[in-house]
């Protein structure tokens, strides 16, 4: 077991640095802004502009799936049933299930998306979208008020007894996101405190996820949110990050979010060493936090 890197519960507390700092706003000329003005009902348009990744076997499979039901399908909710267990049953399931069995248990998990996702389907969100296929649910996205439309690729995830604990988001691209002003106001009016972030901005020489806070020291300006790095520390599978963010055009009060990336999570497959992610999840949980937000989860397409 590797202890080099790892932090202890004192390097946890609140650090600052210097107060002065430049601001840059970020912009990106290649991004161009959806129509102001939309219908009530707006046109439900095709996926085929949004990407696929060739190198997922399993994107690949879903993507066939999805056209092949005219890009909108339910799952049967009695065939679903029908792989429910009760808690009374476990233990005799248990003790006689056998590896065939769950191989073939496996295969007959429905496919697909299971409920509606018309929102992220419209004219105005789809170029929003990454991912063929991969899509919140109406009735769990992430509503986001202030921009030219609510809408993010984001979606609500119960935790242990605890309603909408997470969000699952979309890896933060400039393409979807423009200059991450949406994916802040998320931040802000969810109340974030912690973002964990389980991918690479770049792997196999392909970019992931694209860098949507300051470096170091730093202070950027993000839609009307602006951001500081004021601690960054790197450890032998996770980097740290403590930031400050707030709404300026507001004056409104600055708040703090921890920002963890875990870095040993290799493209496509599971960590090595299970002790790696263990230990950091128990660093996301031991860090303080004043509100009782969720915490947003993300990798690259928001399967985590």
């Amino acid at each position: 077991m590797v202890n080099k890197g790892r932090a202890s519960n004192a390097e946890y507390a609140h650090e600052d640095t210097d107060n002065h700092h430049s601001v840059t706003i970020i912009e990106n000329t290649n991004y161009q802004s959806p129509p102001s003005k939309r219908s009530e009902k707006e046109e439900i348009l095709s996926a085929d502009n949004l990407e696929i990744d060739e190198d997922d076997i399993s994107a690949r499979k879903i993507t066939v799936m999805f056209e092949e039901n005219a890009g909108v399908y339910y799952n049967n909710a009695q065939e679903v049933s029908k792989l429910k267990l009760t808690v009374g049953d476990l233990p005799e399931y248990v003790q006689n299930v056998t590896v065939t069995d769950l191989e073939e248990e496996f295969q007959k998990v429905p496919y697909g998306l299971l409920k509606p996702f018309e929102v992220s389907q419209t004219k105005l969100n789809m170029h929003r979208n990454r991912y063929k296929g991969i899509y919140p649910y109406d009735d769990t996205r992430v509503v986001v008020r202030g921009g030219d439309t609510d809408y993010i690729n984001a979606s609500y995830i119960d935790g242990f007894r605890k309603r909408n604990a997470y969000i699952a988001a979309l890896g933060p691209m400039a393409k979807q996101l423009g200059d991450f002003g949406q994916f802040w106001r998320m931040v802000w009016q969810r109340k974030v405190e912690k973002i964990v972030m389980v991918t690479n901005l770049v792997e196999c020489e392909k970019t992931k996820c694209e860098q949507y806070w300051p470096d170091h020291g730093q202070r950027k300006l993000y839609g009307d949110t602006e951001v500081v790095c004021k601690v960054e520390k790197m450890y032998a599978d996770f980097i740290w990050r403590q930031l400050t963010f707030s709404k300026g055009k507001q004056n409104s009060k600055e708040r703090n979010l921890h920002h963890l990336q875990f870095t040993a999570w290799p493209d496509k497959d599971t960590p090595d060493n299970v002790t790696s992610i263990i230990e950091f999840r128990h660093k996301v949980n031991a860090l303080p936090t004043t509100f009782d937000g969720p915490v947003i989860v993300h990798c690259r397409s928001h399967i985590v």
